[in-house]
């Protein structure tokens, strides 16, 4: 795509925790990691122009609909960077963190 000259759009970002851990915790770090190993490779192409999450909160999520993601121990799912609560998680800190460390793309 890049080389075609075409921006790039990441779209619909969350992560599905379906084989992750139950604790919460454990959870949200490897979610958080996941994120930044994902993340430090996309952004580092500067065709990158986009990076959208599919939701901002767990309390409205599409995962705990789809049966095909929904976690097998019947936790609610964490795909989100904002609990339901909407408090920040790692992965809110994981895409800032990785958004703060991507190369700028102003003049472009």
């Amino acid at each position: 795509m890049a080389s075609l000259g075409l921006s790039i759009f990441i779209t619909e970002f969350d992560v599905v925790d379906r084989e992750l851990p139950a604790p919460v915790a454990k959870r949200d770090e490897a979610a958080a990691r996941a994120a930044r190993d994902y993340l430090a490779v996309a952004l580092a192409e500067p065709a990158v122009r986009l990076l959208v999450t599919w939701g901002v909160s767990d309390a409205d999520n599409w995962v705990d609909g789809n049966e095909q993601f929904r976690r097998r121990d019947g936790l609610p799912a964490r795909p989100n960077p904002y609990d339901d609560a909407f408090c920040p998680k790692p992965l809110r800190a994981a895409i800032a963190d990785a958004l703060r460390a991507a190369p700028d793309r102003r003049g472009h």
